[in-house]
């Protein structure tokens, strides 16, 4: 790629992100940007962006609590109250043959920890095929972490689809909570010891 047609790039780069983020400075204005101008611009965008992520701070113990940060969110007593009956839902992890899921999201409303309405995938052990794998956890403004089950015959890790969120995902598995760690397509298995 030569410098001109490089440099033209740069130009066309630079006044799309600038616009996309609301600060344009001259730079789509007929003058001629110069790298500075560029990486300026290039770099705020990409601050910009990083700021509108998930406002959960994510450790090697998971995302923290906001309403208690020096503490996990799997760790505050009604978010772990919640993971229990999500499981109880699900007949313990039995329920359609071991393969059910149920779940909801977590929500942070005037300083409150509050959960969204509740969603399963079939529960019965009869093969429902529109609903047997499929489960749509609802969310809105304030939603900042979502939880599921995985039932006692299904894979307890967090699936493709899971790690594709872009809030964290707990999922609770009969001897195991994971947490996947959104924008990395990874996860951590969370250590219940540490909310003692």
């Amino acid at each position: 790629m030569n410098a001109r047609l490089l440099e033209s790039s740069l130009f066309v780069a630079a006044t799309l992100m600038a616009n996309l983020s609301g600060s344009a400075q001259d730079i789509g204005a007929g003058r001629k940007a110069s790298a500075q101008d560029i990486k300026a611009t290039l770099i705020g965008a990409t601050f910009s962006a990083k700021r509108t992520q998930s406002p959960l701070t994510v450790t090697t113990n998971g995302p923290a609590d906001p309403t208690n940060p020096a503490r996990p969110l799997f760790c505050n007593k009604d978010v772990q109250k919640e993971f229990g009956r999500a499981f109880m839902k699900t007949r313990n992890g039995e329920a359609r043959m071991g393969l059910a899921e149920a779940g909801r999201s977590i929500e942070l409303s005037e300083g409150a920890i509050v959960f969204g309405p509740w969603a399963a995938t079939d529960l019965d052990d009869g093969e429902n095929e529109e609903r047997a794998n499929r489960m749509n956890i609802a969310r809105d403004g304030s939603t900042i972490a979502f939880f599921h089950t995985h039932g006692n015959n299904a894979r307890p890790v967090p699936s493709a689809r899971d790690l594709g969120g872009d809030v964290p995902d707990f999922v609770i598995s009969r001897f195991a909570i994971y947490v996947t760690i959104p924008g990395t397509n990874t996860y951590l298995q969370l250590d219940p010891t540490v909310c003692k």
